[in-house]
């Protein structure tokens, strides 16, 4: 039954997170989209601590009274929605739900070129930015050597809570002074920026082994996030067809799939590789994201 409403909800995610790209790109204007998604972004780290607390002390004990109260948020949150909020965009012309519709909607999407190297970025951005939930995890599991830092007791997996407790403090404080130090920096070298410094950070925590070493890592890819997550949404959000922005963000949504699937196949691959050849490959990773999105960015649009 656990299975079954987690795929339930799994799929009912995949359903809404186009139409919540969607609403965003239609109820924000080029000018003010990356203060937008800096908002956005700022707001989903606050719900992620509140979530991840709430989550770490109810969930052993007190599992039904906690799911209980993820359906009541739903509800509220189902409630605003239908409430609350309204079409601000309407189609112009009859739209086709048939089968043939939809595969040549993204067929459109494929011949985009510009569009498609940005995807290809993505990708590569997505590898890096999962690995928490990789290889991170387990080099800190196997690496990390036990400290106890003010009476705490930390080993590899206590580590990994450090780096996202690090990570998301971060962003909840100094979101807004990032998003103002860039507010007249163009695009492409915010991101460029943040994802160099993105993929130097999980270098770095690949091949550290001790506390302050990867503290000092979780830095330095907390600054890189805080400058890839907002400009990337902003560049993708431009490169859309607004006649098609449905359609847009939902083959972005295949982009994190491939993304944990190459990412897991990484792990599989460190036995190979070692720390410092996964090191090497986020470098990699980061680079190649680097040059697509930059190309990408300087095409002119083809709609």
């Amino acid at each position: 039954m656990t299975f079954v409403g987690f795929l339930i909800a799994g799929v009912g995610a995949s359903g809404a997170n186009p139409a919540e790209q969607a609403m965003i790109i239609d109820a924000s204007t080029p000018q003010n989209r990356q203060y937008v998604y800096s908002i956005s972004y700022w707001i989903v780290n606050i719900s992620v601590m509140i979530g991840s607390a709430l989550g770490g002390w109810f969930f052993r004990d007190y599992l039904f009274e906690l799911l209980t109260g993820m359906i009541i948020v739903s509800v509220v949150n189902l409630c605003i929605i239908t409430l609350g909020m309204k079409e601000i965009e309407h189609a112009t012309e009859a739209v086709s739900n048939s089968l043939s519709s939809l595969l040549h909607a993204y067929q459109e999407v494929m011949t985009d070129r510009r569009y498609m190297l940005f995807l290809i970025g993505w990708v590569f951005a997505g590898i890096i930015s999962s690995q928490p939930d990789y290889y991170l995890a387990v080099h800190l599991g196997a690496d990390f050597h036990a400290t106890t830092i003010l009476g705490v007791h930390l080993y590899g997996q206590r580590m990994l809570s450090m780096v996202t407790l690090t990570n998301t403090i971060m962003i909840v404080t100094m979101m807004g002074l990032f998003t103002r130090i860039s507010r007249d920096w163009s695009l492409a070298k915010t991101y460029s920026l943040g994802a160099a410094l993105s993929a130097l950070g999980f270098a770095s925590a690949f091949v550290g082994d001790r506390f302050w070493p990867l503290i000092v890592s979780a830095i330095i890819l907390t600054l890189g996030e805080m400058f890839v997550v907002p400009s990337s949404q902003t560049l993708r959000a431009d490169m859309m067809n607004p006649a098609r922005i449905g359609v847009y963000s939902g083959a972005m949504m295949a982009v994190n799939p491939l993304a944990s699937i190459i990412a897991g196949m990484l792990v599989s691959a460190s036995g190979l590789l070692g720390n410092w050849g996964m090191a090497a490959v986020m470098v990699l990773c980061g680079a190649a994201s680097i040059g697509l999105v930059v190309k990408s960015a300087r095409m002119p649009a083809t709609y």
